[in-house]
Order: structure tokens, then sequence, then C-alpha cells
């Protein structure tokens, strides 16, 4: 539970999300840095141009030389999300291989292997790591995705929501209840808490 900083055996500094394990030798050998990941991280890589930096993950792996990106790669999901900040990194599996640029956000699929490469809004899935969320003009399935992730809470949100109402704001550290009471002043939408802390949220 909650986020987690630390520096890596060759100065990498990795920001853990909750509900994730990261796994790392104690030294790195001379020319192999690699990791493993299940759930949510953000590096920022040490630059070594001769030995690349890999986070494993199930079926893909990320190779690096020195950058900034977030991993989403929780086991229950059936994708694997890598955002890229700054610099340059190549999502690799058996069968494919895709570099990123800065603003791109690549989508691997672990049912059927696949991967897309897009632009997405890379300051989002990174701002965790900075102890906020920001989110511009977003719907609201996208808000509730990361509500849930930012409170551990599973969230059920009615379908026909998920593309109607769009949101702006910045959230810190504010009870989830009192977000939701905001948002539903906002839109009409109606939200409650059953005794196991799951929401659920309909229209009003």
């Amino acid at each position: 539970g909650g986020e987690y900083e630390l520096i890596l055996p060759d100065g990498t500094h990795v920001w853990i999300n909750s509900d994730t394990k990261l796994t790392f030798p104690v030294a790195f050998d001379s020319n192999k840095r690699e990791v493993t990941l299940a759930g949510e991280a953000y590096f920022d890589v040490t630059h070594d141009k001769n030995n690349p930096f890999v986070v494993q993950m199930d079926g893909v792996k990320v190779v690096v030389h020195g950058t900034k990106f977030n991993v989403e790669a929780f086991p229950e999901s059936d994708n694997i999300y890598v955002s890229l900040q700054k610099g340059s990194v190549s999502l690799e599996t058996a069968n494919e291989h895709h570099m990123l640029r800065p603003g791109e956000v690549a989508t691997y699929n672990k049912r059927n292997h696949d991967i897309k490469v897009e632009k997405g809004d890379v300051n989002l899935a990174v701002s965790w790591a900075n102890d906020q969320m920001l989110f511009r003009n977003k719907n609201l399935g996208e808000i509730c995705r990361f509500l849930s992730k930012w409170y551990n809470v599973k969230i059920n949100l009615s379908p026909e929501l998920k593309d109607q109402f769009r949101y702006t704001f910045t959230l810190r550290h504010e009870p989830l209840e009192e977000i939701l009471r905001i948002m539903s002043r906002i839109h009409p939408i109606a939200y409650s808490f059953d005794e196991e802390n799951v929401v659920t949220i309909g229209k009003k």
C-alpha cells in the first residue's frame, strides 16, 4: 500500500506504486541491468550506453539506455502500458520490436500479444509519482480507472457514463468521497459505497 521510492545499484531512481512488486539484484552484472516488474513503477534510468536497462514483464520487456518512463503491468489486467516521458525506449516481445518517442504510450495485450503505439497523456500517466494526478478534459471512464488505482478501491461505473462527462482538476490527497461529491455537483452522477468499500457510480 502507498508509494515507495528507491535507488537501484546503478543509481536509477524508481517510484513504485501500491500493490506492486519489483525484483532486482543486490548488484547488477557488468553488462546487464535487468529488473522484473509486476504492478506499476516510474523509472528515471541512469544513462549507460554500453549496458541497456531492461524491465522484464509478462511476455514483454522494455529496453532502455537512459530515460524517464512509466510502466503499468498489473497481473490482473489484460494490458501492459508503457508511457515515455523523456528519451527513447524499445518494447520487445518474441515477435515484435517497437521504438517509442517521448509523448507516446504503448499498449501490449497479453492475450493476443499485440502492441499498439499512439500519442497519449504521458504527464497524467506519470503524475502519481509526483504525488498528484492531473486530469485535463478526461472522460469519466478514464478518471475512474485512475481513481481506482490512486485510492486502491474497486469502482463499478455504469457503461452509459463512460464517455459522457468530462472533467479537469488536480488531485492530491483529498478523500475519495470529497472528490466524488464535487464531481456529482458538476455533472448528474450518483455514487455509493458498499460495506466492502466498493464504489458504484450511475446516472442521477
